[in-house]
């Protein structure tokens, strides 16, 4: 479900760039010294994203280094890391402990079985450690299964769902800044919701399994891709609006390139795929 929160590498300065592999590197570091090589097997775009946010908003003290890791041995890369990496990293953990469980409850897949099982201690303990963020998580999956299991059609009811849970990972803390960080965790999350369903859709279909824009689909197959497109931008103007009322400074130009292109990577990706124009794009 997640991976849809990156950067557009081409629109980006060199400088740039390695700043966010810094972060993305301190995070993968901040996994694998939490968890363990399990933890590296999870890292993501979304929490990335997050780790560098929280980091402009509270401009905590930045902690650097060079390592190296087993996907990449040879070169000793540059790893960023601040409070926010440890908080993103443990956010990792409870969305992905609740992945494999929907893996298992939607496909009976032996990995995510696996996983949840792997992960069961660890998020015992972050659900003790961050009680908010897990009630939500485990209330609003609860919600999504509720409305997939009556066969809901709305995706503006579904998206809901997903859009609620990252509201509260968004906030690392009730302040000031809670507001809007939860106003753009709740926009990202409905982004993200919309962006799985486009893209496993066709696959859903074929092994009969629910999905979000089906019924949006069906009810006007050659407007289903403009339909898409607006619901997707309403989203990310919510988040981008909510953004700029944040006070983030440190590497602006980077989250700006997320919020604004990074994030539309992956849709131009599947809109371009073969077989896409003629039912899901303009």
């Amino acid at each position: 479900m997640f991976g849809y929160i990156c950067v557009n590498r081409p629109e980006l300065k060199v400088r740039e760039y390695e700043i966010y592999r810094g972060y993305y590197c301190g995070l993968c570091y901040e996994l694998y010294r939490r968890f363990g090589p399990k933890g590296q097997l999870l890292l993501n775009y979304d929490m990335t994203f997050l780790a560098m946010l929280l980091d402009s908003v509270y401009e905590p003290r930045v902690v650097t280094g060079k390592g190296r890791c087993l996907p990449h041995p040879a070169v000793p890369h540059r790893e960023i890391r601040t409070k926010y990496t440890s908080y993103a990293a443990d956010m990792t953990i409870l969305l992905a402990w609740h992945k494999a469980k929907d893996d298992w409850t939607d496909e009976r897949s032996a990995a995510g079985a696996g996983l949840r099982l792997v992960l069961a201690r660890e998020y015992r303990r972050l659900r003790r450690k961050y009680p908010r963020q897990a009630a939500a998580l485990e209330q609003q999956i609860a919600a999504l299964g509720a409305l997939e299991a009556s066969g809901e059609e709305n995706p503006e009811k579904t998206a809901e769902c997903s859009g609620r849970f990252l509201a509260e990972i968004f906030v690392c803390r009730e302040d000031m800044w809670a507001r809007r960080l939860r106003e753009m965790g709740y926009f990202l999350g409905r982004f993200i919701y919309l962006m799985d369903a486009l893209e496993d859709r066709e696959k859903d279909k074929k092994k009969g399994r629910f999905n979000g824009l089906e019924g949006l689909y069906r009810k006007d197959p050659e407007g289903f891709g403009e339909a898409c497109e607006e619901l997707l931008v309403a989203q990310m103007s919510g988040a981008a609006a909510s953004f700029e009322h944040l006070p983030a400074v440190r590497n602006l130009s980077v989250l700006r390139n997320i919020l604004y292109s990074g994030v539309w990577v992956k849709y131009r990706a599947l809109n371009a795929a073969p077989g896409k124009g003629s039912e899901e794009s303009k």
